[in-house]
């Protein structure tokens, strides 16, 4: 379970602080599939950053499975959690290879130049991409900035996945509108391909969305935040729920 205790968080513009959370508190269960709405400006992207641990509250305790977690810098909690960006730069080096990233993500203590490991890294890739039928296991010698935005965020999402399962402790996946930038039938192949990622691996997931359709189709949990604080929380046994819309935004 991931606990937000009486968190309390405001940023500086110039002289005036803007108080974005306050006394704030919030309960993740394991295996929770979360989408959380709101309008800009509602504390969507700043809860997910506090639980990543690229920012920290003034106040309050953040605690995962009873650890405190609160002044743990994201490097360290990269161990129990992973992070996808909406901007599709801020995930990988896209400049990069396929095969590159693979290697470095896999294993960046071994001999990068090492033929024997690329060899060896390339035979498994290609056996990973292909396990998931998405055409991308002839293309593992090119540019991650050569695949379309959707392909990106797919890639990330096996590489992320794949990857942290080796890891026991990695049980918790952020996803900060990592459709956000993608045309529709893009969108919703991601989002289809991320549920069965959540699904195969049994994350716990937070997901920060502007889209209702999504939050109507995939996830267990609906939270909606207004100024920083919760107005809308509610569990689902089944996808395909109808939300009473006036209770997000009247």
């Amino acid at each position: 379970m991931l606990e937000l205790n009486n968190i309390k968080k405001g940023f500086t513009n110039g002289k005036s602080q803007k108080l974005i959370f306050n006394e704030f508190n919030m309960k993740i269960n394991n295996d929770d599939f979360i989408i959380i709405l709101g309008n800009n400006g509602s504390g969507k992207s700043t809860l997910l950053n506090l639980i990543a641990g690229f920012i920290f509250p003034e106040d309050g305790s953040i605690h995962l499975n009873g650890m405190n977690i609160m002044n743990q810098p994201a490097y360290v909690r990269s161990k129990y959690m992973s992070y996808i960006h909406q901007i599709r730069e801020n995930n990988l080096l896209s400049k990069a290879t396929l095969i590159e990233i693979y290697m470095l993500a896999k294993d960046n203590n071994i001999a990068y130049f090492s033929n024997r490991y690329r060899s060896k890294c390339k035979k498994e890739l290609i056996e990973l991409l292909g396990k998931y039928n998405i055409g991308m296991e002839n293309r593992i010698d090119e540019q991650l900035c050569n695949l379309s935005g959707g392909e990106h965020q797919i890639f990330t999402l096996i590489l992320i996945t794949q990857l942290a399962k080796k890891r026991i402790e990695s049980k918790i996946l952020l996803l900060d509108e990592h459709t956000a930038h993608l045309d529709p039938s893009s969108s919703e192949r991601v989002m289809s391909f991320t549920d069965k990622l959540i699904k195969e691996f049994n994350y716990t997931a937070i997901m920060v969305s502007h889209s209702l359709q999504l939050a109507e189709e995939y996830g267990n949990r609906i939270i909606a935040l207004d100024h920083g604080e919760i107005i809308y929380d509610k569990m689902f046994d089944k996808p395909n729920k109808l939300l009473d819309r006036s209770l997000l935004w009247g």
